[in-house]
């Protein structure tokens, strides 16, 4: 079994309030906070349906084993770095891991292997939750870096809880919503969600 947690969060928001306000038509200063609420609510949305971390945040992946594909997936992409790699042994040592390989896929996954082909993971010590440990950062260095199709999605998402914020959609809203939903399209290819 495997999880992922997010344990540094972003330091800034995948859009600037400057720019939402811009795009919501407000000038004055009263609804700021709200506004960067909403902003905040869309990415974590779009994150979680496409697996893309918007801007920079740490997550630490856990595992009770090494997979036996000798394949890890890391939940998050873009992958900035990885901090640390560790495994429990069979002798309940905790114990860096450093001869892997690193995979990437044009921004769409990133995973782990072991170094060569003819090995395998280290084997862990069994029935323990934490076997496997991945600290990595993932997330784009700035905003600009977003894909347009991305930030343009957490745009829809501000448009249509600051213009319904009872969470009422027109017939259209709610087809397009539904639409993206499914597909989770992220340039021209699908993404697997799920952080």
């Amino acid at each position: 079994m495997q999880n992922v947690k997010l344990t540094t969060a972003p330091t800034e928001l995948a859009i600037s309030l400057a720019d939402a306000k811009r795009q919501l038509g407000v000038s004055n200063d009263r609804q700021d906070r709200y506004i960067e609420t909403l902003i905040e609510s869309a990415s974590n949305h779009v994150t979680h349906c496409t697996g893309r971390a918007l801007m920079q945040a740490t997550y630490q992946l856990t595992a009770d084993r090494w997979p036996e594909s000798n394949v890890l997936f890391l939940p998050a992409v873009p992958l900035a770095s990885i901090t640390s790699v560790s495994y429990v042994n069979t002798s309940g040592v905790s114990t860096n891991y450093t001869t892997y390989q690193l995979v990437q896929c044009d921004q769409v996954q990133s995973y782990l292997v072991p170094a060569t082909t003819k090995s395998d993971f280290p084997s862990t010590q069994a029935d323990n939750v934490a076997a496997v440990t991945v600290t990595y950062t993932a997330g784009y260095s700035s905003r600009d870096d977003i894909p347009a199709e991305v930030r343009n999605l957490i745009f829809m998402f501000v448009r249509q809880q600051f213009d319904n914020p009872d969470g009422s959609l027109t017939a259209l809203q709610q087809r397009g919503l539904d639409m993206l939903r499914r597909a989770c399209w992220v340039g021209d290819y699908p993404v697997a969600g799920g952080i």
